[in-house]
């Protein structure tokens, strides 16, 4: 199963910008700041760079294309609208509001309910999404299998999940509160999955045995719940 990347606001733009055309890298790397989201992208196999006439061109691959779909759909996002470090730098030193668009979108988040605050990262949503659509519990086991990586004490520390002991197996089991802000965000994505004529379940893959959120549907989760303000970006 893939894990979802680590993408910059200049990544976002540059799959953004991408989507509409495929472009020169000269051009592209003009608009994104710099050479390095190309080559970023490059490497997790969402772009392919080819050479045509002597003049090198960026293109989406099918998968780079499918998450560029769904980052534009979900979050109804325009390209302008994703700044560069730079530009973020630029617009902060003018004071511009417009320089909190969609910083570090896909990094540490913040998840506030009521007066308590909750710090997660993307990893620890779809662990919490994981959990909740496979009877809020299952074998620690299981879920390294599954996710690739052990639970973070980020979600044990602060109550969303704790460990039981039963039969000589060791369990993660979703906490109330844990249940309490998946339950929010999911009930709120399921209508508006009804409203395109479609089902949470359509969002959600099966392996090994158990029911797993694509990736567009951890996206749709963070989408949804910076729309909701149940999720922020951590204070620096």
């Amino acid at each position: 199963m893939s894990i979802i990347p680590r993408l910059s606001k200049s990544d976002l733009k540059a799959l953004l910008l991408l989507l509409q055309v495929p472009r020169g890298v000269t051009e592209l790397q003009r608009k994104v700041g710099s050479w390095r989201p190309i080559e970023y992208l490059n490497s997790l196999g969402l772009v392919k760079i080819t050479e045509t006439y002597g003049i090198k061109v960026v293109s989406l691959t099918p998968k780079g294309r499918r998450l560029a779909e769904a980052i534009k759909s979900i979050v109804g996002v325009k390209v302008e609208d994703v700044l560069t470090e730079e530009e973020i730098e630029f617009l902060k030193k003018r004071e511009k509001k417009e320089a909190r668009l969609y910083e570090e979108l896909t990094y540490d988040l913040v998840t506030m309910i009521g007066e308590k605050t909750y710090v997660l990262r993307p990893i620890d949503l779809r662990l919490l999404l994981t959990l909740y659509f496979n009877n809020y519990r299952m074998r620690i086991g299981h879920l390294i299998r599954l996710l690739g990586v052990r639970v973070s004490d980020r979600v044990l520390k602060q109550g969303l999940v704790r460990m039981e002991r039963e039969g000589g197996m060791s369990l993660v089991v979703l906490t109330e509160e844990g249940y309490v802000l998946i339950k929010t965000i999911v009930e709120r994505l399921e209508k508006i999955v009804e409203v395109k004529g479609r089902s949470i379940d359509s969002y959600l893959e099966c392996t090994h045995g158990f029911i797993v959120p694509s990736d567009t549907l951890v996206y749709m989760a963070l989408a949804e719940g910076l729309d909701m303000r149940v999720l922020g970006k951590i204070p620096r």
